[in-house]
This record gives C-alpha cells, sequence and structure tokens, in this order.
C-alpha cells in the first residue's frame, strides 16, 4: 500500500512537470507581438504590413514536415483557404524548419499561404509558444522527434513550438486561439471561421 501511495506521488509529479513545463501562449485580449519573416516566395512578411491590408490574420505554429498531424492539419488548411481569405483575413504559418525543409511541407500540402521559417525561434518566444524537447515534454517517442528535428532545423538545439493557432484582429489584439501541448489536437477551419 505505502508503495502504491509513493507511486502515485511520483506520477502526480510528473505530471506537474510536464504541465508547468508547457506554456498556454499569450491569451485572448493581449496584444499581439509585431513580428516580420522572410516565407517561402522570398517575401518580407510582417504583421503590421498584412493588418494594412487585412481584417483580421491566422497565425499558425507547427513542428515540422516530418510530423504527420502537421501534415494534415496544414493540408485541411490548404483545402479550405479560400473561405479565410473570403473574409478579408491572411494567414502566415510559422515553422523552426530551415527553408530547405519547409520545401517537404509545400510539396506535400499544396500550400499556397506563407510560411515563415523562425529558425531563431523568436516569433514562438513573442508568443510563449515554445518548448525544449525533455522527457516531459515529449514523454512518447522523443529520440525520434530529436532525430527529426536536429534534421529539419539544421541543429540540436531540441526547440519546437506548441501546435497553435490564433486569431489577431485588425487592432492586433489576440480574438481567439488553440494552443494545446497534445500534438494530436489541432484547430479546424470551421472554429477558425467562427471567429472571423
Amino acid at each position: 500500500m505505502k508503495m502504491k501511495k509513493i507511486a502515485a506521488l511520483f506520477l502526480l509529479l510528473g505530471i506537474g512537470l510536464c504541465v508547468h513545463a508547457q506554456s498556454d501562449g499569450l491569451v485572448v485580449g493581449d496584444t499581439a507581438p509585431n513580428f516580420s519573416g522572410i516565407d517561402q516566395f522570398d517575401s518580407l512578411i510582417s504583421s503590421k504590413t498584412i493588418l494594412d491590408s487585412s481584417d483580421n490574420y491566422v497565425l499558425i505554429f507547427y513542428r515540422g514536415s516530418w510530423c504527420k498531424y502537421c501534415r494534415k492539419h496544414l493540408s485541411e488548411l490548404s483545402d479550405s483557404l479560400q473561405l479565410i481569405l473570403d473574409k478579408n483575413t491572411s494567414v502566415v504559418v510559422v515553422t523552426p524548419e530551415t527553408p530547405d525543409s519547409r520545401e517537404r511541407m509545400l510539396s506535400e500540402t499544396g500550400a499556397t499561404f506563407s510560411i515563415v521559417s523562425d529558425t531563431t525561434y523568436s516569433i514562438m518566444q513573442a508568443f510563449q509558444v515554445d518548448y525544449k524537447i525533455t522527457k516531459e515534454t515529449v514523454p512518447k517517442y522523443r529520440t525520434n522527434v530529436i532525430r527529426l528535428t536536429n534534421k529539419s532545423n539544421g541543429n540540436e538545439d531540441g526547440i519546437l513550438p506548441i501546435p497553435a493557432t490564433y486569431v489577431i484582429g485588425k487592432n492586433g489584439v489576440i480574438k481567439w486561439k488553440h494552443v494545446d501541448m497534445d500534438y494530436t489536437q489541432r484547430s479546424t477551419v470551421k472554429q477558425i471561421l467562427e471567429q472571423l
């Protein structure tokens, strides 16, 4: 009985460490940080410029082209992109992958929206969705995720974004977010459209 109590305590401590290790990112009502980066079309993407011509923008963070959930998420977004654009809304996607690694995502999803390589993690950090791969943050398949991340990000930092979606309004304020450390849980186009 005493061993069961000790095991339960360690389990709770482990869960607490995992929860503490993650961030929930910025919250609804926060002013979104300004950011800029170069997309796959060699265009400078700037949040300020986006809001000069759009009523809203959708900002999505994905882990890598090696992640089947990321590919599925961006494929669904690509398939329904016109519905979002019709709401005078821009879409920008951010990844820690190098531009070369990003090409796989482009070819597999047919994405025409801007995908910005955030290899310095500055955009992820500004939105507080960056995390380091550890036993607590990636309890399953950690060795494989580290290997894939090192290859696609071109370094051994082991930094990823929590899969996240933000809808930012004309005034630069976050209107809606979906941030979930469970990489299998992603925002849907329906949820995004409901916020526009």
